[in-house]
Parts: C-alpha cells; structure tokens; sequence
C-alpha cells in the first residue's frame, strides 16, 4: 500500500511545481515530508531483513541496493535531460565539469544555497538537470548517517531524534534559516527519517517502550508548531506544510504497513517505480512544454504525461534493475549462509 501512497505524494510533488497550492499552502512540501518517513522505514526494513548477516556485509548489500535503487533511473533521466538543454539551449544552459559532477553526485545538490562548492552552479537553477533532486541529496546523506543509528542503542537515536528537533524548532523561531534548516537540510530534519525508523521497528515488534515515547512526544511536538504556526503565527518558511506532513504521515504511513499485513497487494514495485520516475521526470517535462509553448502547463498534463513516460522507464529501467538487485542480494544472502552454516560444522 506505501507503494501506492508514493505515487500519490510524487504526484503532488509535481502539481505544486505548475503553481497549484491546497487552501494557499504548499503540497508538495507536505509530500517530500512524507517521503522523507518513509524513507526512514524502508531503511529499517532493509537492516531488519538482513538482521542474520554479519554487520560488515550487512552495511555492503545495504549500500549496493541503494545506490542500485537511485542512481540509474536518475542518470538515465539527467541524460536526456541534458541532451534537451544543449539541443535546445533552453535556460541559457552552462555544463562546465563542475556542474556535470556536482549533478552525477546528487548530495551536493542538496546544498546549492551555498557559494561553495557550488562554485558557477551556486543559485542557478538553469544549471541544475533536474532541480527537485536537491531532496534526493538529503535522502542520500539519511541513508548514510541511518545505518549507523539503526545499529547504535536506542538512546542513540532518541537522543539524535531531540537534537533534530530542537534544530527544527530554531529554524521555524527564525534564529537560523527556516527554509534550508526547517526543510531541507539534514540536521533539522532528521527526525522525520527517525520517526520512519521507529514505526517500522513498532510494525516488527521491535521497538522500545522510549522509541515509542518519543514517537509520540513528537507527534505532540508537531501538533504544538501547527497550532503555533496557524493561530499564533509562530512560524518559519514551511511550518504548516512540514508539520502537517507528520502529524498526516506518521499516521497513514502506520496504518498502511498495517493493512499490508492483512491483505496481498499486486504489482507494488511497479506502483514505486513510477513514484521515482514520476518525480524525476516531472521538471524537465515542465521546461519542455514551456520550451514549445512558451506557457506553463496545466497540471493534468504535467501527471499525464509523467505517468506516461514514467511507465516506459519502469520497464525499460527499474524493473531491471530490480531484478538484478534481487539477484545481487539473494546471492549474497545464500553465500553468506553457507559461510555461516560451514564454519557451524566446522565448530562442530
């Protein structure tokens, strides 16, 4: 079902890029915070499946489905992407070698707000193959800093999780940019990826009575920045948006896994293959139709057309890359247990 609701959130991501906003406040930030839950729980998921395997080998499968599982629908877009902008010449395009690698990277995209190491790319959108991506940079760097806390003692991560939010909460008081520090940025909101980890680790039995407590202490903790932020206007650059998105995702994500257990539902990696390639081929489409027509297009056309060619790409792309992920990783996982089982015997 998570599946599903991806395709969803990567579809409000691409209609608030055409300018539609719901009662004038920002779905697809409301989105991205989702997204951002969610990504915490399939890194648990991940951790937990390889839970058998030694902690070193544990961290390689981890890192090649990955990196697998982002970089080649997101190269095979940026490529066409910029095949476009150099045929076409569309936004004054620049691809001097520090751009190209800055956008191959994807996690200094994440930073682009600052002078260095941005360099000519800094504050220039036009430079960018693919400017949502920035997201992509935060998701990269949870992916690298979760599994360390997975595997730290839950005080650890509760601890990270208060320190995640007390960055938040100075971001939203205006003592630092709320923007970059409330939304963007790791240290601010790493407590959403957090929060993902605890309810996948609630839906395993695994979790403790403080990462519960915290969970809902964080709920409350959001709920006090909504009501701040609408009737207070205590608030920072997304606060609605951001805490809105927890106080619905945490929820629904929950609730969702829930149903997973009590019901088979078909064609699911197909459902979240198009909610990546929805996502990533949305903005370039935009500059297409804007290339053509001179005008923005409508959002019908905007999902339409991404869920079209999102369609191609998953067949072409992700579905193969899927099932050499499962290959790699069913590989690894055998050969790795006939380590175990023969040193077993040996023992014996």
């Amino acid at each position: 079902m998570t599946s599903y609701f991806r395709v969803v959130l990567a579809i409000l991501v691409a209609i608030s890029h055409v300018n539609v906003r719901l009662s004038g406040y920002n779905e697809g930030v409301w989105a991205v915070t989702v997204f951002y839950i969610l990504a915490g729980h399939v890194i648990q998921r991940i951790f937990f499946s390889l839970q058998n395997i030694p902690i070193k080998e544990r961290i390689i499968i981890y890192a090649v489905d990955r990196l697998l599982r982002i970089f080649p629908l997101y190269l095979t877009v940026i490529v066409i992407t910029a095949f476009f902008l150099a045929l076409t010449g569309y936004g004054d395009p620049h691809f001097p070698l520090i751009n190209v690698i800055l956008n191959i990277l994807i996690i200094p995209l994440n930073y682009y707000m600052y002078d260095r190491p941005y360099i000519e790319i800094v504050r220039q959108s036009h430079w960018w193959f693919n400017p949502p991506s920035w997201s992509l940079g935060a998701e990269l760097q949870a992916y690298a800093v979760l599994p360390v806390l997975i595997l730290a003692p839950a005080s650890v991560r509760l601890i990270t999780l208060i320190i995640s939010l007390v960055v938040y909460s100075v971001a939203n008081l205006g003592i630092i940019h709320s923007d970059y520090f409330g939304y963007r940025l790791l240290p601010g909101i790493l407590s959403f990826f957090l929060s993902g980890v605890i309810i996948e680790r609630i839906q395993k039995g695994i979790a403790n009575r403080s990462e519960i407590g915290i969970l809902l202490g964080s709920y409350v903790f959001f709920m006090v920045w909504l009501i701040l932020a609408i009737f207070k206007g205590i608030k920072g650059a997304y606060t609605i948006e951001t805490s809105l998105g927890f106080l619905l995702g945490v929820p629904l994500v929950y609730f969702l896994l829930e149903i997973k257990k009590l019901i088979k539902i078909p064609y699911t990696f197909f459902a979240s293959s198009l909610s990546y390639s929805i996502f990533l081929v949305h903005f370039p489409l935009i500059w297409l139709f804007d290339f053509i027509t001179g005008t923005t297009p409508s959002p019908l056309i905007v999902v339409l057309c991404s869920l079209t060619i999102s369609v191609v790409l998953a067949l072409v792309v992700e579905i193969p890359m899927f099932r050499i992920r499962k290959k790699l990783l069913n590989g690894n996982r055998q050969q790795i247990r006939l380590t175990i089982s023969t040193k077993v015997g040996e023992h014996k």
